[in-house]
């Protein structure tokens, strides 16, 4: 039996533990809520700065107002953010009414994805979280015009943060478990040393890990079964019915984890697929009561594809001034002559060799739009990433401590950039949202290493400027930049 100073000893060493879980507590409070303000001030100053132009989104508002009158035929696109503009246009909303409303309720849709996201990467790593969102919250590529184009891919680029926290939730939760059975797990989250912070840090995660073991305790397990496969079909729903590229990201997740994590993911990758196939098939059956016609769907898909073909494939006269009719027309003396109803996959099936030329163009065509010079998406960052890795050690050494199961979520959002359908669409750089996950996760841990070297905050901290200096350069140019 304990003594009683044994007992006093043990209490007073308690005090410090629960004041530090709460200081812990109120410091990721108030990190989020400030994100949280700043994030919805500056879509405040996106809206007026951009509102002339709805542009993609102006096609939402159509489709809802075809959907009000009971005409489908006008939502041939992924139809969630327009079933949202429902309420909005039954309210008599104008056109840039119903897309700054939309456009702001899917950027804080986005951002708490972003938030969940990032809970489920770096778990109790305050300082990583911060710089996490440090980095979306700055790049100029959340200022520009190409964040507030197109709402559906905000709403697909949330349902891709969220599916890949659930991802690594869920690996985690084995490593756990391997640990109990007594098993040796790889490393859950990235470790930069050995200071009090990451001690504390493991203390936190080691309790945060026995709460949500107890809670799991007080489920049955078929309750939680069905609690899982809810979350995962509604994450999923969300990504398919706001952009059918979703279904891209979710098959290379699947493929990578049972590569990867071998027999004991292939429950859960079957899961994601059998979500993914069901809510397309439901989708589909949609179509087919409203009587939809496809047709039409299908004569966009091709026109998109023919749209989206390379520069270098052009003529000397549609290169010099490039409208949609005139790709179009260059792409069919590659892909012609064709019927346009009968969709792209006719045109990819009729000229396979060909097919593959161009989405190997297109993909790099779209990489050099994300992370090449324009100043609007992501320009600096890999020439920043290369000179860190070969320059400084540490920070090697933190990209090593990096789960795997985070790389696959980030190989799997880089895989929709790169591969059909967006490698078939032309190279718009708002089509790629979801690539803010990749830029975080090579910049963290560079900025974390830089963070513990004297000279390498002050680089670290000039990154960060940098950035909003871009953001800032953003909301002084003229809308279409």
């Amino acid at each position: 039996m304990l003594t009683v100073t044994q007992a006093k000893r043990g209490t007073r060493n308690a005090q410090p533990t629960t004041r530090n879980a709460q200081r812990a507590t109120r410091n990721a409070q108030r990190l989020y809520g400030a994100a949280f303000v700043f994030w919805l001030l500056t879509r405040l100053l996106v809206l007026v700065h951009q509102g002339a132009w709805p542009w993609m989104n102006a096609f939402v508002v159509a489709a809802a107002r075809g959907m009000v009158v009971g005409d489908w035929n006008d939502a041939v696109r992924p139809q969630l953010p327009a079933v949202l503009g429902v309420p909005l246009v039954l309210a008599g909303a104008s056109e840039q009414q119903t897309v700054a409303a939309l456009y702001l309720l899917a950027s804080v849709v986005q951002l708490g994805a972003f938030v969940i996201l990032v809970r489920a990467v770096f778990p109790d790593r305050m300082r990583e979280q911060t710089l996490a969102l440090l980095v979306f919250l700055l790049v100029p590529y959340d200022h520009s015009i190409h964040h507030y184009r197109d709402v559906p891919v905000i709403l697909a680029s949330a349902a891709a943060f969220l599916l890949s926290a659930h991802f690594v939730g869920e690996v985690s939760r084995w490593r756990v478990r391997s640990v109990t059975a007594g098993g040796t797990p790889a490393t859950a989250t990235f470790e930069t040393d050995g200071s009090t912070e990451t001690e504390a840090a493991r203390s936190r995660n080691s309790a945060s890990v026995a709460r949500s073991a107890g809670a799991s305790e007080r489920l049955s397990r078929r309750q939680a079964t069905v609690l899982k496969t809810i979350t995962i079909f509604g994450i999923v729903l969300l990504g398919v019915w706001s952009r059918a590229e979703f279904l891209t990201f979710v098959a290379v997740l699947a493929l990578l984890a049972i590569i990867l994590e071998r027999r004991r993911a292939l429950r859960l990758a079957l899961t994601y697929v059998a979500a993914a196939v069901l809510i397309s098939g439901g989708l589909l059956l949609i179509y087919k009561i409203e009587d939809v016609n496809l047709s039409q769907a299908s004569f966009y898909t091709a026109h998109t594809f023919l749209d989206s073909t390379p520069d270098s494939w052009l003529s000397p006269e549609c290169r010099a001034d490039p409208t949609e009719n005139c790709r179009e027309a260059d792409g069919l003396a590659y892909f012609g002559p064709a019927d346009l109803r009968a969709g792209v996959l006719a045109l990819a099936m009729n000229h396979p060799l060909t097919t593959l030329a161009k989405s190997a163009r297109s993909a790099w065509d779209n990489q050099w739009t994300l992370v090449g010079p324009n100043l609007s998406t992501f320009p600096g960052i890999i020439p920043f990433v290369v000179l860190a890795l070969a320059i400084v050690r540490p920070a090697r050494e933190a990209y090593t401590r990096v789960p795997v199961a985070v790389w696959i979520a980030v190989a799997a959002v880089g895989a929709q950039s790169v591969l059909p359908p967006l490698t078939w669409a032309p190279p718009h750089p708002q089509y790629h949202l979801q690539l803010v996950f990749p830029i975080v996760m090579l910049v963290v841990p560079i900025l974390v290493a830089l963070m513990g070297m004297p000279r390498g905050r002050l680089v670290a901290l000039a990154f960060l400027i940098a950035n909003a200096g871009l953001s800032a350069f953003r909301y002084t140019r003229y809308a279409g930049y």
